[in-house]
């Protein structure tokens, strides 16, 4: 515990301890921007991504608790860095003119912080549903999209989609310096080569803002009234096919017919059904 102690009280061990929990946050970012893009294959099959989620109970519990001790070990390894930092030059620079620093490091403290606010709103509006003001539940596709109609909602997702890039960028690589990942240097192919991480940083963000942006220019919509939310759905050509099973009367829960409700784009009385018929 002694060492440990000493480990953690020296400047390179505050600096391991961001690199790891930066690498555990990376992680996290990468598997959520790839469940988010789900959303783009129709409500079925982001609604059964949450469900899977939600059905791993304690395991989704633990994954919470170890990126929330991640979130909290990085920021206070961040804070007392720069404490330690400052401590060390007490007078400031009358005039201080960056010479190999890029924005996305000047920028790192203001940015964690901007994408820690964001955590927090991004929870309590679509996790909880306390910042959502028609919350649909387990509906994970309408508290989306019901979202991004929104414009400043847009407006606040896209400004800390450009934080969360700045981050990435300037983490990304630091992380890797600090870990001793091997990767050919600043031109060479991995993660300590700038123009690489700068575009995975810059791909996460868009991937991440593809969402909101989709959203406000039509690509996705609103499913029509009346519609649950595990419907399948299937697409021919413009049309989209919104097949719901009814339960019979007796109340055994078996499904009868299927019923065909059409897409706001889809023909009124002309919905493609099962063998190319129409009705």
């Amino acid at each position: 515990m002694r060492l440990l102690l000493l480990w953690y009280g020296s400047t390179v061990g505050k600096k391991v301890l961001m690199a790891g929990t930066g690498a555990i946050l990376l992680a996290y970012v990468v598997a959520h921007v790839l469940g988010n893009l789900l959303i783009f294959r129709g409500p079925a099959a982001i609604n059964a991504y949450g469900a899977f989620l939600k059905s791993l109970g304690p395991l989704l519990w633990f994954a919470r608790v170890v990126l929330l001790a991640a979130v909290g070990l990085h920021i206070t390894a961040a804070v007392q860095l720069t404490r330690r930092s400052r401590a060390a030059r007490p007078v400031p620079y009358r005039r201080q003119e960056p010479q190999v620093s890029t924005v996305a490091a000047r920028s790192i403290r203001w940015g964690g912080l901007a994408i820690g606010l964001f955590i927090v709103y991004h929870v309590l509006q679509l996790t909880t549903g306390t910042l959502h003001p028609t919350f649909h539940g387990a509906d994970i596709y309408a508290n989306e999209i019901d979202a991004f109609r929104t414009w400043w909602v847009d407006a606040i997702y896209l400004a800390a989609m450009g934080a969360l890039g700045l981050h990435l960028y300037h983490g990304t690589w630091s992380m890797a310096r600090t870990l001793g990942v091997r990767g050919g240097g600043r031109r060479g192919p991995g993660l300590r080569n700038r123009g690489g991480v700068a575009a995975f940083a810059v791909g996460v963000a868009l991937t991440f803002s593809a969402v909101p942006l989709a959203v406000a220019v039509g690509i996705l919509r609103p499913r029509p009234a009346g519609e649950g939310v595990g419907h399948d759905v299937a697409q021919s050509g413009r049309t989209s096919v919104i097949v719901r099973h009814f339960a019979p009367a007796d109340g055994s829960g078996a499904p009868t017919r299927p019923s065909a409700l059409a897409a706001p784009d889809a023909p009124a009385n002309r919905w493609p059904l099962p063998g190319g018929h129409r009705t």
